[in-house]
């Protein structure tokens, strides 16, 4: 990954709209630049090198067993054949240019939930995801500590755009979720999906109404995406910028 990628990342999403309803999130095309995106395609690990989701995260065994994962924090990152191609973009994604970057960007809007936003310790996390035929999340808020997604969709072609992140809207209207349960599909109105195309990025700020997940993948080809995560720690005080 090359300065002009970096800076073409922050142009796309230093310019895109906020949607405010029914909580901040944002929808982008031509995320990266062509020969950027072309190279990533390229560059996908085969299923020797992911895990089970169940493997890296707090899940019961055989959970969400059509997603598989690889962390770019993972030391398995330096076993892939073409590890310097992931390493290099690992150093430019998980760097703090782009969080502080992006906790800049969405500063005003973060600080409505977090008023001590300037004294959090934050880190970001990318993972390389896999998702096959029949894979689902039911709707849900996401990890209490988290401040903000971004998924990089990276579809070969635009023919199954339905496989994209949705919103759900509560048929309680009132009820909120701090983070943590996925809920039953049938308690949630649909609003909006994120069309699953080439090159685009769905992000969102999280709140304690943030539900989203994914309907039945129904699909012929993967469902690729870059998953990009930034956290915080409370407790432990210094500045974003640190």
């Amino acid at each position: 990954m090359y300065l002009e990628d970096e800076l073409h990342l922050s142009y796309k999403i230093g310019n895109a709209p906020l949607n405010f309803f029914p909580f901040p999130h944002f929808y982008v095309e031509n995320i990266f630049g062509n020969s950027f995106y072309s190279a990533i395609q390229e560059n996908f690990p085969s299923d020797s090198f992911l895990f089970p989701i169940s493997k890296k995260r707090a899940l019961p065994e055989g959970s969400y067993k059509e997603r598989f994962v690889l962390s770019l924090d993972d030391s398995d990152l330096e076993k892939l054949p073409n590890a310097e191609f992931w390493v290099s973009l690992k150093r430019q994604l998980l760097g703090v240019s782009l969080k502080n970057f992006l906790l800049s960007r969405f500063q005003e809007v973060l600080k409505k939930y977090h008023p001590n936003l300037n004294t959090y310790e934050t880190f970001s996390e990318i993972l390389i995801v896999k998702d096959k035929e029949n894979y689902s999340l039911g709707p849900h808020t996401d990890n209490p500590r988290k401040l903000l997604t971004i998924l990089f969709y990276l579809p070969t072609d635009n023919s199954e755009e339905n496989n994209g992140t949705s919103i759900y809207l509560p048929k309680d209207y009132s009820f909120r979720c701090k983070g943590g349960p996925h809920y039953n599909r049938e308690d949630f109105n649909l609003v909006y999906t994120a069309p699953f195309k080439q090159n685009s990025a769905f992000g969102f700020i999280k709140t304690d109404n943030s539900f989203h997940g994914v309907e039945k993948v129904s699909i012929t080809n993967s469902r690729w995406l870059l998953l990009y995560d930034i956290y915080y720690r409370e407790n432990q005080k210094k500045p974003i910028t640190s």
